[in-house]
This record gives C-alpha cells, structure tokens and sequence, in this order.
C-alpha cells in the first residue's frame, strides 16, 4: 500500500469523496441535487463554478498528503491505522472469539485463586489485566471499548467467582464485568496515551455496522424482562374456563358490594391466586387492553395486598417485604454516601441535601427512604415529577384526577405540603388514579405498589425516568436478569431511539452500573 493510498484511506478524500462533498462541508450540486434539477441548470457557468470547487478540494488534498509525507511520524500513525484497519475488516470478529489470555503467564498465586474460586488478590489482578492487553494489542494495537467488554465478559463468565463485581452482601452486580471492563480499558488508554503516535480505531464500515447490529428485541422480551411466570399456559387442577370465569364474576360482585375492604375475604385470597393465569392472559393480550379494562374485570387486582401479591406470582419477589427492607438498610447509606461527597455535588443535590439536614437527625424511616430516591433521581439528571407528582394532604381521588395532569405512565401521587413531608399516596396509570393506598401505608409500600405496576401491567419504564427505576429494580428489589431492559430505548440503534416516542435518549444502563459500583465501594 503507498503512502498516497494510505493517506486517502485514512482521511476519506477519494474521488468519491470529492463529487459527494466539498473540502468546507458543503454538497456539490452532483451530490445534492436531482438529475432533473441538473438537467434544467447546466449552464457554462455553471459548470465552470463546479470545476473551479472540484480543482480547490484537489489541491487541498495534494498539500495534506505532501504535509503526511514531509512528518515520518505521521505517516508512520497511519500506517498502523491501516494496519488495524486490514485486520478489523479481515478478521477481527475471529481473534476476539479465539482470544485466550495467557494464564501461563499469570501469578501462581492466581491460579490458585481461581482453581480454588476465590477472589483474586488487587496485584494480581493487576498483572492480570496488563498480561491480557498485551495480548490483546497482538492483534489490534488500540481495542475500542466493545472488544474490551467481549473480553472483560469472557473472563468473568469463565471465572466469575474470582472476577465478577459483587454487592456488599455478596450478591452479584447488573454487569459483571464492569470493573474488569474498565481496567482494561484504562490499560490500553494508557499504553496508547503517546500524543504524537497514539493510535485511534478508525470507524467501522456501514457494512461491518450492519453485520454487527443485532436485532431489535420483539416486544414480549421487554414485557417479560424479570419474570418467571409471564404468560402461564396451563389451568389448575380442576378447574375449566368456565369455572374460572365463575370465579372472577363473584370476585368483581364482592368488590361491588364491599369495595376495596373485600381484599381481606378468605374467598377473594383463594379465586385471585387460582385465576392467575386468566389475569394474565388478558393483560398479556394483544393489542393490548387499557388499564380501565382490566380494572372493571379485575378490581381487587388494583389493591396494594393483590398487587403485591401477582408481582410475587410474576417475578418470585415479595416486593413489598423486599423494597421495604432494602429501603430499611441501604436508604440511609445512600444519603451518607452523598453528604461525605456534599461538595462535589450538583446544586441540585446540594440543595436537597440541606433540606433535609435537620429533618435526618431523627428516626423517620419515611423521609429516609423519601430522600434517598430523590437524591438518586438526581443523581441521573432526572426529574421528580418524572416518577413523583405532589398533591395536597386532604384532596380526594376525584380532586387529583381534576387538578393535575395525569401522564399515560405510572407517577405516585404523594399527598402532603412537600414530596418529604408526604403521609398519603394514590398510583396513576393512564391519567387516571387506580390505587388508592389505606392510611396505615408507609412510602416503602407506596413505592412498591408504583414499582410493582410495571411489571403487573406490561409497562416499560418511561425514558425520563428510566435510570432511577433500572436502581431501584436491581439495587433495592433485586431483579438482576443477565440480559435485556425494561426500557425500549436501550433496543434500537446505537443512538438509542425510542420505539415509543421515535426520540433520541441517552442510554442510562452504563450510568447506572457505575454508580451501583461507587456505592458498593462507599459501603466497603
């Protein structure tokens, strides 16, 4: 390959290049135009304005190549480019699926730690992470950070006793690989991190971009994302449609007659455990039923006990038990975790933390609990009312219902002077409210009706908020599934379109994996 080919390579400034786009960014008329719009305009003018513009861009590209020539360092830059380039087109999905990391080469003291499923001691793991970039920059010289995750995840799947991330209770993280993701990463910034010879990954081809792009999820694979039991084939011993169907229509008399106080019937506990699967069915059908719908066919499905309990069914979580613990333990380590960093903090966090300085001090498990999501959805860059609407203490259903505007997605309706000083709570889904929590409530249990509802009823988390609900789904109630999301914009392309509102969002699953890490680390 020459050294004028490799600088044309490099750079995009082909013959090509020159009709589909000038040397200022601006199209040519070859570029832009329609035949028939070039037919009706080629006058001698014209077309000597378009010669003119064509010799300036080549002659630009003649003084940058002279410029390439006249510094051996630069071209010797791109020649490794070029380099990596042949190797990315030719073969690079076969050595990332045939790498192997020298452990051979490793500490014995490592391998013994991984023989025995232990934890690799820091130094180690270290020399680790510095033996397998070596290897790695065999065959590509600056891995970008998709190679370094397919290498991070291969380790940890092959090891993930001794290598994958763990929470302070041992339980594994979202991402396992994360950390490792990042030490190697960081190792081959800084064996590259030469200015005059640093050599950058040109951009895949749209071919290569094509081949690599996987599919788009079907949308049962975001509805069922974190259940066991979505869509329940098979009746209960002895029971027929028809039996079942007797069942609901007795259950929707009773919540006629007694209202949501008929939740505590004997027999209403029994037909809503054995109609499960009609439940779900009808939710799970398509297109799919309004919310209305399934509340004039299920009633007692839209109480705080039921709700919680077909969670329980869907997902093998007793959600109210576990948010409500998890908010017990780790709410008050989420505020500690952001006063000790107060002053590196946003205002917005700031602010938040000195109006609840004094209000701390005391016991209230409530305004703990309260506090830490609304630092957490700060944190994110995210709105309270994206998941939280404030209404005042004595307003009744039919006040919020009138008084507020009630978006499509699930908002807790926290009823108080402020969202922290809130002692009532009501759950909207598509504008309207659908629950209505008993006096004897807590926030915990409040949260875990609002949370539990996009599970029950098929609803994605809502973009604005999809961060803060990604934590609580795998910090506080702990569903980790090893793959897929609850939120459609993580699916499409890689600049992350929603297939819901066709916008583009920021992907928050990353952010979320590095601040769970930050607060294992605090809580070590």
């Amino acid at each position: 390959m020459s050294e004028e080919s490799i600088a044309e390579q490099q750079e995009g400034l082909g013959p090509m290049h020159v009709l589909g786009k000038e040397s200022d960014g601006t199209s040519s008329v070859a570029g832009s135009q329609s035949p028939g719009d070039r037919r009706s305009e080629q006058s001698e003018e014209t077309s000597t304005e378009h010669v003119k513009r064509r010799l300036s861009s080549a002659e630009t590209q003649r003084q940058y190549r002279e410029r390439i020539r006249a510094d051996p360092e630069k071209l010797r830059a791109y020649k490794e480019r070029a380099k990596c380039r042949e190797e990315e087109e030719d073969d690079d999905e076969d050595w990332i699926s045939n790498f192997h990391v020298p452990w051979q080469q490793t500490p014995e003291s490592l391998r013994r730690a991984i023989a025995e499923g232990r934890r690799v001691e820091a130094a180690d793991r270290r020399l680790m992470v510095r033996i397998t970039v070596d290897a790695m920059r065999v065959h590509c010289l600056n891995p970008n950070k998709k190679v370094c995750a397919e290498i991070a995840k291969a380790i940890v799947a092959e090891y993930p006793e001794s290598f994958a991330d763990l929470s302070k209770e041992g339980e594994l993280l979202s991402r396992r690989y994360s950390s490792l993701l990042t030490q190697i990463k960081t190792r081959v910034e800084h064996v590259n991190r030469n200015t005059e010879n640093r050599i950058r990954r040109p951009k895949t081809s749209k071919k290569g971009e094509h081949r690599n792009r996987q599919a788009k999820t079907a949308r049962t694979k975001v509805d069922s994302y974190g259940c066991i039991n979505w869509h329940p084939q098979d009746l209960p011993e002895g029971e027929t449609t028809e039996s079942m169907e007797n069942k609901r229509q007795i259950m929707a008399t009773i919540f006629n007659i007694a209202g949501p106080i008929g939740v505590d019937r004997g027999d209403v506990d029994e037909f809503m455990r054995l109609t499960y699967i009609n439940q779900r069915h009808m939710i799970n059908a398509w297109p799919a039923p309004s919310i209305g719908d399934v509340k004039e066919q299920w009633p007692f499905l839209f109480t705080k006990r039921w709700l919680c309990a077909h969670f329980h069914m869907l997902t093998g979580v007793e959600i109210d038990r576990c948010l409500s613990d998890a908010l017990l333990s780790k709410g008050k380590t989420i505020v500690n975790f952001f006063r000790s960093q107060k002053p590196k903090w946003r205002r917005g966090i700031i602010s938040l933390l000195n109006d609840i300085e004094g209000d701390l001090s005391g016991n209230n498990k409530d305004l703990t609990a309260c506090a830490a999501i609304l630092l957490v959805l700060s944190h994110f860059r995210e709105k309270e009312d994206s998941l939280f609407l404030l209404a005042d203490v004595n307003d009744t259903q039919m006040d919020v219902e009138a008084q507020l505007h009630l978006p499509a997605t699930p908002r807790l309706i926290m009823l108080g002077s402020s969202l922290l000083a809130s002692s009532k709570w009501m759950v909207s889904i598509e504008g309207r409210v659908v629950c209505v929590l008993e006096n004897q409530s807590n926030f915990a249990a409040a949260l875990s009706v609002l949370f539990g509802c996009f599970y029950v009823f098929n609803t994605e988390y809502q973009e604005t908020a999809s961060a803060t609900l990604e934590f609580i789904q795998r910090c506080l109630v702990g569903i980790n599934p090893n793959e897929g999301t609850k939120c459609s914009s993580y699916l499409d392309s890689e600049a992350g379109v929603s297939r819901r509102t066709g916008r583009v969002v920021q992907r928050k699953t990353d952010a979320v994996a590095a601040f769970l890490k930050d607060l294992t680390e605090f809580e070590w």
